[in-house]
């Protein structure tokens, strides 16, 4: 990948909208939590046959909403003009057996039909300006590390060591080890990292820009006796907590206002969708507290540190260690359990390679390893 992290924003594509960004949140957050899982979907490319049926729906839900916000601009994006949004969800749907595929389709009409009774006025608020785009920035554009950030830091550190330990040489052994670990970080700062924002959109009265992103939530959390969103506030009027700080939210800001510009973005709004009926619809702007949004473009830049020392591993001959904990989680089972519970290597590669289980597509492995190539 080119060193200029714009080169990615603004390329043609003649596809639909949406999909994974090329190193966005859900990847760093992957190698994160498991390592042989990151291998296995971004490494080397194996994704599951088919799809769980909840992530699915999730899938049909931004469709339909990136083509009712598409609509509403003066020159639509490509894939609105060519494909009618009716045969892209059929398209979609098409990873999964019947009679599940129709219930999705039909629950995704039903739905997409109180979205827009919900939001008929949106075209006389708002303008859409970008729709599933990609953006990139590099990690010093996100992360800068000035030299007297690792000063401050040197000498913090050897200050504490000394005034625990009485010794000099400790002290400058542990300010050694600090410098050395800053210079490994601003190493990175060439390295890129992607989002795909669901929507950015401005407010037609005052021009302010807002990135925006759907979440559509299960029956825990709506009122089961009205089908209601429960309260974005509490009594004491406490916002939600659990988008204010989502990791993906941060990097997402931190990305297009580095392409865009601080001041051209103002914030970030939760679009809250119920996957059941009575379908219930609400907007809330986040209140991002300053030290999580601070510190989002360090932890974007030890991810990608951990990221590449798993490349490194791999492409030495290594296995990349796996953790049970992520096995299974809230949203279910891992989808490469079934591999790691072979009993043998071979039974392993042989689940893997299996067509009725994953995919592999090796091309597109090869095109983003590509793509993320740091040009000295």
């Amino acid at each position: 990948m080119s060193s200029d992290a714009g080169a990615l924003q603004g390329e043609e594509e003649d596809t639909p909208a949406g999909g994974p960004s090329t190193r966005g949140g859900h990847r760093l957050a992957a190698v994160n939590k498991c390592s042989r899982q990151w291998a296995l979907r971004y490494y080397w490319y194996y994704r599951p046959v088919g799809d769980k049926p909840y992530r699915l729906w999730g899938t049909l839900l931004h469709t339909c909403y990136e083509y009712f916000y598409a609509a509403m601009m003066p020159d639509p994006p490509e894939w609105f003009r060519k494909t009618a949004l009716i045969d892209r969800l059929r398209e979609q749907a098409s990873v999964i057996a019947e009679p599940v595929r129709s219930q999705l389709l039909n629950m995704t009409a039903d739905n997409f039909t109180a979205y827009r009774l919900r939001y008929a006025d949106d075209h006389l608020l708002m303008e859409p300006v970008y729709i599933e785009e990609e953006f990139a920035a590099t990690l010093e554009e996100i992360d800068p590390i000035s030299e007297d950030e690792v000063r401050d830091e040197i000498g913090r550190t050897k200050a504490a060591v000394f005034r625990v330990s009485g010794l000099e040489t400790r002290a400058l052994e542990a300010g050694a080890r600090v410098e050395a670990e800053y210079r490994a970080l601003k190493s990175l700062d060439r390295e890129i990292v992607t989002c795909r924002p669901d929507l950015i959109w401005r407010l037609k009265k005052n021009r302010t820009q807002w990135i925006r992103d759907y979440k559509s939530l299960g029956r825990s959390r709506v009122n089961y006796r009205t089908g209601a969103l429960f309260r974005w506030t509490s009594d004491d009027g406490e916002e939600s907590g659990e988008f204010s700080v989502n990791w993906q939210v941060l990097l997402n800001l931190k990305i297009v206002r580095a392409r865009l510009g601080l001041g051209n973005i103002r914030g970030f709004d939760i679009q809250r969708v119920t996957r059941q009926p009575p379908y219930d619809f609400d907007r809330n702007t986040l209140t991002i507290p300053g030290d999580a949004y601070k510190h989002a473009g360090r932890v974007a830049r030890e991810l990608v540190a951990h990221e590449n020392r798993v490349t490194l591993q791999i492409e030495s001959g290594q296995k990349p260690a796996y953790r049970p904990s992520e096995c299974q989680t809230q949203f279910g089972l891992c989808d490469y359990i079934h591999v790691c519970k072979a009993p043998s290597q071979h039974e392993m590669l042989a689940r893997l390679n299996d067509p009725r289980r994953f995919t592999r597509n090796v091309q597109e492995a090869l095109r983003i390893r590509e793509r993320l190539k740091v040009v000295a």
